[in-house]
């Protein structure tokens, strides 16, 4: 009996002490403004980005000038759609340009895929990380960027293991 309540107590202290260090390591990104408070729904979201026109070349300078150290991303670039693939393990998004007129771009930012646990996208803080990033890049690359965003249909999956 006694050793069941050890246990239990040693459970509850090291899933406090996780939490604890989850908790700190976002509010030190936070301060570092490595990354922006949001909703965790945010990656349910389409990102608009309307700027100057911006050419595919320098849009890939601004992204190269992106720090995502400690993000496990991968980008490939298709100069040809004028698009950007993000890539880490669990998941991916895309950066592409829906439009460009006269003066104007227009540029869709959406995460495509991600694993979830109990509900929650397990790297969420690596994908806020990158688009608070590409919020970023976008901003060196014109100050007078606006941002919409817009709910994406989502298709899921679940499985019952």
């Amino acid at each position: 009996m006694w050793i069941l309540i050890i246990v239990a107590i040693i459970a509850v202290v090291i899933g406090v002490t996780i939490g604890l260090k989850q908790r700190g390591k976002i509010n030190e990104l936070l301060e570092e403004g490595r990354m922006i408070k949001r909703d965790i729904s945010f990656v349910e979201t389409a990102e608009l980005f309307t700027l100057a026109t911006v050419s595919f070349d320098g849009l890939i300078e601004a992204v190269k000038k992106m720090d995502l150290s400690g993000t496990g991303v991968s980008i490939d670039s298709n100069s040809t759609k004028q698009a950007l693939l993000f890539k880490s393990t669990g998941w991916s998004a895309q950066l592409y340009r829906m439009e460009e007129d006269g003066d104007k771009s227009i540029y869709c930012f959406s995460f495509l895929n991600w694993r979830t646990y109990r509900g929650i996208p397990q790297d969420h803080i690596q994908m806020n990380i990158l688009l608070t990033e590409i919020e970023k890049a976008f901003l060196r690359i014109d100050p007078n960027t606006q941002v919409q965003t817009s709910k994406l249909k989502l298709n899921t999956k679940t499985s019952f293991f």
